[in-house]
């Protein structure tokens, strides 16, 4: 209980500090970079250049829609991509949609050469110079296919023991698949269940590119945090691999603020407990579909914070919430409950 009041009174704190900062300079504060606010409009961030900065900054997949606002193409894609943020679900961690108005944003539209508006381009870990066009998909469960097939084919193919001993060690969290063949029964389960977690890193490598490091003999799952081995897990079972595969990953989403949308669950991830946005109508039948996920989590804390997207502090609230949840990672679970 004490813990669960220390977090309080430091998120509490974080937000009043945020609302209340003093305008005068001090010197001797430490003032932490205000977050730039970005609209939305049909569920998807309208980003300026400095938004889309921001974004390609703090978003592993980003899609982005160049339109023309006078055009009726343009309109009816925007419209398509509002509702595949829905069946995706607002607020997923490691995926963002947006949209930029090429009249309005004339150096982006040169930057990234659109030449016939409406165009869609997928970002992948902030790099600007090689967008994934998106063409011919018009339709919003088409454009899901199209996203989740993506995030798929964004997992990392290792040839060599060094390749992965460097990218563990660049990044905070990584979940690698060992397996005898890549293309096997359970290579492939690998790859499904990997596209509803786009905010994690995955990796795959052939067992026998392995021997001699990880003592790896069985297709399994690798889980290093910060270079080392966290854990492992084999998949020795058809029946359940992709039970025990949703497991692993999800024990390692403690690290990330979890959006609660109990509407989005019902209708994109029946009875898998997905947490998402959800506004002040919280039935006790929606709380108890999320619940599933909190409970794998094995924490038994949580913290949920009431905000509104739309007050132009949101982000400089959630930057320091996010700040809480580092201090007391894997002892509580941090969720956030939006309204517009």
């Amino acid at each position: 209980m004490a813990l669960l009041w220390r977090a309080l009174l430091l998120v509490g704190s974080c937000v009043s500090a945020v609302q209340a900062w003093p305008e005068g300079d001090s010197e001797d504060v430490d003032v932490m970079p205000q977050p730039l606010h970005i609209p939305q409009e049909g569920h998807l961030m309208v980003l300026s250049a400095a938004g889309l900065t921001q974004m390609l900054n703090q978003t592993r997949f980003l899609l982005v829609l160049f339109y023309d606002p006078s055009s009726k193409r343009s309109r009816s894609l925007a419209a398509e991509l509002g509702k595949a943020v829905e069946i995706v679900g607002k607020g997923k961690n490691g995926v963002g949609f947006g949209k930029v108005d090429i009249v309005v944003e004339k150096e982006l539209r040169q930057e990234f050469d659109v030449q016939k508006p409406p165009e869609l381009k997928l970002f992948f870990e902030g790099n600007r110079l090689a967008p994934i066009s998106c063409k011919g998909v018009v339709e919003s469960a088409a454009l899901v296919v199209w996203l989740r097939r993506q995030i798929s084919e964004k997992v990392f193919l290792f040839t060599d023991i060094h390749q992965v001993a460097e990218f563990v060690k660049a990044r905070p969290l990584v979940i690698i698949g060992f397996f005898q063949d890549l293309e096997e029964e359970v290579a492939e389960l690998f790859y499904d269940v990997i596209k509803d977690f786009p905010e994690l890193p995955f990796g795959v490598m052939l067992i026998s590119n392995a021997i001699g490091r990880f003592h790896v003999t069985l297709d399994s799952v690798l889980v290093f945090k910060k270079g080392r081995i966290e854990s492992r897990q084999e998949l020795i079972n058809d029946s359940t691999n992709k039970l025990v595969l949703n497991q692993v990953i999800r024990q390692h989403l403690t690290g990330f603020v979890i959006e609660y949308n109990a509407e989005v669950s019902e209708r994109s991830f029946p009875g898998e407990g997905q947490l998402g946005i959800c506004g002040w109508g919280v039935t006790r039948v929606l709380v108890l579909q999320s619940k599933d996920l909190i409970y794998e989590l094995h924490i038994r804390n949580h913290m949920l914070l009431f905000a509104s997207k739309s007050c132009k502090s949101f982000g400089a609230i959630m930057q320091h919430y996010k700040l809480a949840l580092k201090e007391f990672h894997n002892k509580l679970t941090y969720a956030v409950l939006c309204f517009f």
